[in-house]
């Protein structure tokens, strides 16, 4: 009895570090992305002479990778 529950503990430890590890990749992740979106907001849109909104270059590749990276996670919560 005493083996079964310590291999039970055991198993549900490492299960548990597991889903600790997903969280914490997930949670850099998510910090990454919200620096990514705080770059945008802070002075990368800006009004023109004819009162449209521009974005500049580097700003347009972010938002395209993050457009990709969003593309992908969703294909892949699909599988």
């Amino acid at each position: 009895m005493c083996r079964t529950k310590l291999k039970q503990t055991e198993v549900e430890r490492e299960w548990l570090k597991k889903q600790c590890q997903n969280l914490s990749d997930e949670n850099k992740r998510l910090k990454k992305e919200l620096q990514e979106v705080r770059a945008l907001k802070v002075g990368c849109i800006q009004l023109s002479k004819t009162a449209t909104l521009t974005m500049c270059s580097s700003c347009e590749k972010l938002v395209k990778l993050n457009e990709e990276k969003k593309n992908n996670i969703e294909s892949e919560g699909r599988n």
